[in-house]
């Protein structure tokens, strides 16, 4: 279940609204920090390929793939190092990562001759002494320096960096443009890389703001709409190729909205969608997460509660319910037929929601085979059983929007004053502040707060300042 994030801010009353831009649109995601990339999307979160980075000396001071994250607290950053122990933090080169957060290129560090204004910097390695973030300080490229901000988390293992910054030592939130720029110096690199190579070139990245909306997908037996590979639940190297090989998948796709599962079924060869097939396209569904209850064929490592069908001459495109009391007294009951497309190649399906007893937010393992006449090999995916994966259904939920802050009270030094904002049970919040918007790096916490209830809920603060600003953050 994804989770539901809204800012609003207040300086007297006023809501804040963030949208994200085209161009190099982030992911809003969470990324564990463990050393290793798998948690990382392929091309989707590459803000630079080995293409764009220039070749430094020694080798595993260059990259070959830099990788861009955040979610509401944090900026992620996986750095994909060329050679071996290039991730280590023990290194005696830094790997100095340049932000443009205000993205103008009058303020901040330019070495005189940089086409970006750098106010944030970003160090690792060093020999294990440099993981921090500063601020850039001074009036003149002649006369600054870089003001410590805090320590970075981070992670390695021999040719990987992942490290996470707050986003508040960035003075940015979650929807915010920037410029970024690396580079890597120090003792014995005698080529520095850059990238992008080409410094005036370097890249913007449009940070993500959290979305809850339900994709839209069109049964209409093309894989258009379908987000590869964020939608991608098994893919050709996870799959057990049958004969023929249109019986078999390249990619097999998996979303949903308020009412619908949706399937995608990337076929391989020619004529593997088509409905007039002779074998049986079965999917498998093990929806209450139960390995001892349903269907598992005496040899399965779950069961499977519910069966979708597709194909066997046009005659099975159905969803089906186990029921009975054992593995050899059961049977399956037609609980309806499901809405079909396909075209040469794919199949696309839709099931209703209450035929699966499932709801958004809702987890299920998924398991594929084919079977029937023809088919001499079968596929799954799986490739084996007892590794199908679990689908956990997005939840775009009821939050009720926070609006805009209503501040009551004395605004006289000194004295209490109360913010007010609508609020969902359950929900946590967290009161934010800057005396300033321009001047001031980052918002500082003030009170974290669970609401008890719905309708409403309220922070007393109080007034010591010429001019304060808030903002409420979910979650």
């Amino acid at each position: 279940m994804r989770n539901k994030t809204q800012i609003a801010t207040a300086a007297l009353s006023a809501a804040l609204s963030l949208s994200v831009q085209a161009d190099l649109s982030g992911t809003f995601k969470t990324i564990a920090l463990d050393g290793n990339l798998d948690d990382w999307s392929n091309p989707a979160d590459v803000l630079y390929d080995g293409a764009e980075i220039g070749v430094g000396t020694p080798a595993n001071s260059t990259y070959e793939v830099v990788y861009l994250a955040n979610d509401v607290s944090y900026l992620y950053i996986g750095l994909d190092t060329a050679g071996t122990g290039g991730g280590s933090i023990s290194n005696t080169w830094t790997r100095n990562i340049y932000l443009d957060m205000d993205m103008d290129a009058g303020t901040g560090f330019n070495a005189g001759w940089m086409g970006h204004g750098y106010d944030h910097l970003v160090q690792y390695g060093a020999s294990g002494t440099s993981y921090s973030v500063y601020e850039f300080i001074g009036a003149t490229q002649a006369d600054w320096s870089w003001n410590f901000l805090g320590l970075v988390s981070y992670a390695y293992s021999n040719d990987v960096a992942e490290i996470a910054v707050p986003l508040s030592n960035l003075g940015a939130v979650a929807g915010d443009p920037f410029v970024m720029e690396l580079n890597v110096s120090g003792s014995n690199v005698t080529t520095e890389t850059w990238a992008h190579s080409d410094e005036a070139s370097a890249e913007t990245y449009f940070s993500a703001v959290f979305s809850s909306d339900y994709p839209a997908i069109v049964v209409d037996g093309s894989l258009g709409e379908w987000n590869n590979p964020g939608d991608v639940l098994y893919n050709d190297s996870e799959i057990l190729d049958g004969s023929p090989t249109n019986s078999s998948y390249e990619n097999v796709y998996v979303a949903n909205d308020a009412s619908k599962l949706y399937l995608g079924l990337d076929t391989k060869g020619a004529g593997g969608g088509s409905i007039t097939n002779t074998w049986t396209r079965n999917v498998y569904l093990d929806t209450d997460l139960d390995g001892g209850t349903g269907f598992n064929g005496g040899w399965m490592g779950h069961g499977y509660d519910r069966l979708i069908q597709y194909g066997a001459g046009g005659g099975a495109y159905s969803v089906y319910e186990f029921t009975g009391a054992t593995q050899t007294n059961w049977t399956w009951n037609f609980l309806g037929e499901i809405t079909y497309s396909y075209s040469n190649d794919v199949v696309e399906m839709s099931v209703p929601l209450t035929s699966l007893g499932l709801a958004p937010g809702d987890s299920v393992v998924v398991e594929l085979n084919v079977s029937g006449t023809g088919v001499s090999t079968e596929t799954w995916a799986s490739e084996f059983e007892s590794g199908a994966k679990t689908y956990v259904l997005l939840d775009n939920g009821t939050l009720v929007p926070i609006g805009t802050i209503a501040l009551a009270g004395p605004v006289s030094g000194g004295q209490a004053m109360v913010l007010s904002w609508n609020s969902d049970a359950g929900q946590s919040y967290t009161v934010e502040y800057k005396n300033s918007l321009p001047t001031d790096p980052a918002w500082l916490a003030y009170t974290n707060i669970v609401s008890p209830a719905s309708g409403g809920i309220a922070v007393t603060t109080t007034v010591s300042q010429a001019a304060t600003f808030y903002r409420v953050v979910s979650p």
